[in-house]
């Protein structure tokens, strides 16, 4: 329903005593929040399922919620030469809040966020690799970036990362420069991860 702003230091007019109730009734919830809000003031996001109160400058979450957190594993990928390439994470372990879904993470709760991965390269001869975090389609943070010769290597990388809630999404490709296409590949889901979970409010 739509909110009813309360002036302070006033008490409703006889005209709006019915709106006015029944904004109280309503425990000041919507899906968008009070226009006019008071210093204290409580409002339920309805869109999050959010409590929240009204600090003056934004509106605080109350309580710690039970953020989005996931953790999926990879599948043998081939990587070309000097190419990024997004790594796949078909095998979902858990998803509390159904926030990643084709290899790609879109948390719907706004706020910081944890964020790791490591991909396993098999019997790389000579050459370097990397592994990076997009965010939105773009290079955001690089983790290892390392040169390897005649061995099976692992790489990772980890960022605590600010998301909207509503479009941000994260992805992990890595980077591959040997000269000819290389393999990332998952033993029993122990060695090619995607995980994440929500830290806090924004």
């Amino acid at each position: 329903m739509s909110q009813s702003p309360f002036a302070q230091g006033t008490l409703p007019a006889p005209t709006d005593l019915n709106s006015g109730l029944a904004a109280l009734a309503s425990s000041s919830s919507g899906l968008t929040a009070p226009a006019s809000p008071l210093v204290g003031q409580p409002w339920f996001d309805t869109t999050t399922n959010l409590f929240k109160i009204w600090s003056g400058s934004a509106w605080l979450i109350i309580g710690r919620p039970n953020g989005p957190a996931f953790s999926a594993t990879g599948s043998t990928t081939n990587i070309p030469n000097a190419t990024y390439t997004r790594l796949l994470f078909p095998n979902v372990e858990f998803d509390t809040n159904g926030n990643f879904s084709s290899n790609r993470f879109t948390p719907t709760i706004p706020g910081y966020y944890s964020i790791n991965a490591t991909a396993f390269y098999q019997n790389i001869i000579t050459g370097r690799v990397n592994l990076t975090i997009y965010k939105n389609g773009t290079e955001f943070k690089r983790g290892n970036d390392l040169v390897a010769t005649n061995q099976q290597i692992g790489i990772n990388v980890s960022a605590l990362i600010s998301c909207d809630g509503v479009s941000d999404y994260i992805e992990i490709y890595t980077y591959q420069i040997t000269g000819s296409p290389q393999f990332v590949s998952d033993n029993s889901g122990i060695t090619t991860y995607f995980q994440g979970h929500w830290v806090r409010e924004r």
